[in-house]
C-alpha cells in the first residue's frame, strides 16, 4: 500500500521504519535502510495515528 505524504512524495507503507512528531506539529518519516527523513505535509498528517 502506498500513501502520499507530500505533494511530490509517495511512500510504500511496508518500507516505513518509524514516524515522528516534532515541535510545532511537524511530522517526519524514516524509511527502512535509508538515512534521510521525509517530511509529511500538514495536509497528509491526518493519515498517521500516533500512540
Amino acid at each position: 500500500q502506498f500513501w502520499q505524504i507530500h505533494r511530490s512524495t509517495i511512500v510504500n507503507l511496508a518500507a516505513v521504519q518509524s514516524v515522528h512528531r516534532h515541535a510545532l506539529g511537524r511530522m517526519s518519516i524514516i524509511l527502512k535502510g535509508r538515512p534521510e527523513r521525509l517530511t509529511v505535509s500538514q495536509t497528509f498528517q491526518s493519515r498517521f495515528k500516533l500512540s
